[in-house]
């Protein structure tokens, strides 16, 4: 198994007999650029997974064939649907590669058994992530669109080269329109 993702689930406080679990049934896959992990509306998934190496997206899809990116992926994150895995429900979005990809697959069994016996993993999961959601929510709601590009250009300079303007326009919760609008204020800035 993966040293990294051993090395992140003891940040997490992850015992012993968790990190063996862990050791025996998680498998590595290598998955190449513009792959479906699995789609929106997909039964409760059976596998969490472990984002070793390159970058993935989420995406909301719509009925009438729009498309929302919901969150990128980035190495060492674990990639879970937590309102599928807490409430039972389908996927309510979308898991796809950007970039090459390898993830560690973890059963999701390991985590029902973690969330019913309130291991300090589990709770260390859910608290981060729901630190991650209530920043994001706030970053999005106090920072003007420019912020937010200027922003997502120093925080991930090599992303912007592998995504297109239609990817980060969403990310940043604005439409390409107003992206394609920000780039050429700011490249007037730049110019004398």
């Amino acid at each position: 198994m993966s040293e990294v993702l051993c090395d992140y689930l003891k940040e997490l406080e992850a015992s012993d007999r968790e990190l063996e679990e862990v050791r025996r049934y998680a498998r590595e896959k290598r998955i190449p650029p513009k792959t479906i992990i699995f789609n929106q509306g997909d039964p409760i998934q059976e596998h969490v997974h472990f984002l070793e190496h390159g970058i993935c997206q989420s995406i909301y899809l719509t009925d009438d064939g729009r498309q929302f990116i919901k969150e990128f992926h980035w190495e060492h994150e674990l990639l879970i649907s937590y309102e599928s895995l807490l409430d039972k429900v389908p996927t309510p979005w979308q898991l796809q590669t950007i970039t090459d990809t390898t993830l560690v697959s973890i059963p999701y069994s390991l985590l029902n058994g973690w969330m019913a016996s309130e291991s300090h993993i589990f709770l260390n999961m859910l608290r981060l992530q729901l630190i991650h959601k209530e920043r994001k929510e706030r970053y999005l709601l106090t920072n003007t669109p420019e912020k937010r590009y200027i922003d997502f250009l120093q925080r991930y300079p090599e992303l912007e080269r592998q995504l297109n303007d239609y990817q980060v326009s969403f990310y940043l919760g604005i439409t390409p329109t107003s992206l394609s609008r920000i780039k050429k204020r700011l490249k007037d800035k730049k110019e004398p």
